[in-house]
C-alpha cells in the first residue's frame, strides 16, 4: 500500500514551503525597496528570478519512489511559472506590491484579483473554524478511503473494481479539499478569503456546472482566460469547437506531467482521454435537454452517471502511479 507513503510527504513538504512564504511575505516588499529603486524590473521581479530555478528544478530533486511528492511538484511548477508570467507581462500588475504579486504567485494559488484582502477579524474567525471543520471531515474521509482500498482486495474482482474506483476518486477529492482547507486555514491568519477551489462538486446538476462552476476552479479559470475566451473573441471559433479545445488542452495540460512523474505512456494517454470525453457528453447532456428536467433527483443521476461512469480512465492510473493500482 503506498498511499501514505506518498500522500504524507507531499502534505508536509507543501506546507513547510507556503509556511516559510508566509513568514517572508510581509518584508519582501520591504526589502526590495531597500535594496532596489521602487518601480525598477529589478524590485518588481528579482524575488521570481532568483526562486524560479529553485522550483523548476524541484522534481528532478526527489527521489523517483516518492511517487506522489514528485506529482505534486511536476504539477506545480507549470502552474508556478503561469501565475509568474502573469505578474510580469499583465497590465494589472503594474502597481501591485512585491509581497502581492509573491503570494498571486505562490500561496493564494487563485487569482489575485477574486481574493479579498485586509478581512474583518469575525470573518477570519469563521474563515478559519470553516477550514478546519473541512479539515478534519476530510482527513476523516480520506483515511476511511485509504482503508476501502485495503479491503477491496478481499471482495470478488467486479466488487473490488468498483469499490476502489468510488474510494480513490472520493481520496484523490478528500486530498485537494485537505490542501484547499489547509490554504485557509494560514491565509486567514493572514487576514485573507481566497475562494474555495472545489465548490462542493457532488452537488452538480449536470456536466456543462461540475466541471464550469464546482471542479477545481483554479483550473477552469486559467483555461477559460487562455484558451476558451481568445479562440471565442480573437479566432470567433463556435462554441462548440472551443469547449473541444479547452477540453483537450485540459488533457494534455495533464499528460506530460504526469508521464514526467513516472506514469507509463498509456496510462497518461488514458487520463488524456477521459478528458477529450467531456466534451462528447457537453453535446449529448444539450441535446437531451438535462437543464430543462423538473426533477432534481434525476439531474443529478445523469451528472453522478456521465461524470462517474469513466472515472476508472482517471483513478486507475492515478492510483497506479501512487503505488496501489486497481
Amino acid at each position: 500500500m503506498g498511499l501514505f507513503d506518498s500522500y504524507w510527504p507531499a502534505a508536509a513538504a507543501w506546507a513547510m514551503s507556503y509556511g516559510t512564504i508566509c513568514l517572508l511575505s510581509p518584508s519582501l516588499d520591504d526589502l526590495a525597496k531597500r535594496i532596489f529603486p521602487e518601480g525598477s524590473w529589478a524590485h518588481k521581479h528579482l524575488v521570481f528570478t532568483l526562486i524560479s530555478p529553485l522550483i523548476i528544478l524541484a522534481p528532478s530533486m526527489v527521489s523517483p519512489e516518492e511517487a506522489g511528492l514528485r506529482s505534486i511538484l511536476i504539477v506545480a511548477v507549470p502552474y508556478y511559472i503561469i501565475r509568474a508570467s502573469q505578474t510580469f507581462y499583465e497590465e494589472r500588475f503594474r502597481n501591485v506590491s512585491v509581497r502581492g504579486r509573491t503570494l498571486h504567485t505562490t500561496i493564494l494559488y487563485q487569482d489575485y484579483r477574486f481574493c479579498k484582502f485586509n478581512v474583518p477579524p469575525e470573518r477570519t474567525r469563521t474563515i478559519f473554524f470553516d477550514s478546519l471543520r473541512n479539515l478534519v471531515t476530510y482527513a476523516i474521509l480520506c483515511a476511511s478511503c485509504v482503508g476501502a482500498l485495503v479491503l477491496r482486495n478481499r471482495l470478488p474482482r467486479p466488487f473490488a473494481f468498483a469499490v476502489g474506483t468510488l474510494a480513490g476518486a472520493m481520496y484523490l477529492h478528500s486530498c485537494l479539499v485537505i490542501l484547499d482547507s489547509a490554504l485557509g486555514l494560514v491565509t486567514s491568519q493572514m487576514a485573507i478569503e481566497v475562494p474555495p477551489a472545489q465548490n462542493s462538486p457532488l452537488l452538480a446538476q449536470s456536466v456543462a456546472e461540475f466541471w464550469g462552476k464546482r471542479w477545481n476552479l483554479l483550473v477552469q479559470e486559467l483555461l477559460e482566460s487562455y484558451i476558451y475566451i481568445p479562440l471565442r473573441t480573437r479566432l470567433n471559433l463556435a462554441r462548440p469547437f472551443a469547449v473541444m479545445a479547452t477540453f483537450v488542452a485540459s488533457g494534455l495540460i495533464h499528460t506530460p506531467q504526469l508521464f514526467a512523474a513516472g506514469m507509463p505512456v498509456q496510462d497518461a494517454v488514458m487520463m488524456a482521454s477521459y478528458f477529450i470525453l467531456q466534451p462528447f457528453l457537453l453535446m449529448v447532456e444539450q441535446a437531451i435537454g438535462v437543464t430543462r428536467w423538473k426533477s432534481t433527483l434525476s439531474r443529478r443521476v445523469w451528472t453522478i452517471c456521465a461524470i462517474g461512469l469513466p472515472l476508472p480512465m482517471v483513478v486507475a492510473p492515478t492510483l497506479a502511479l501512487l503505488g496501489d493500482p486497481l
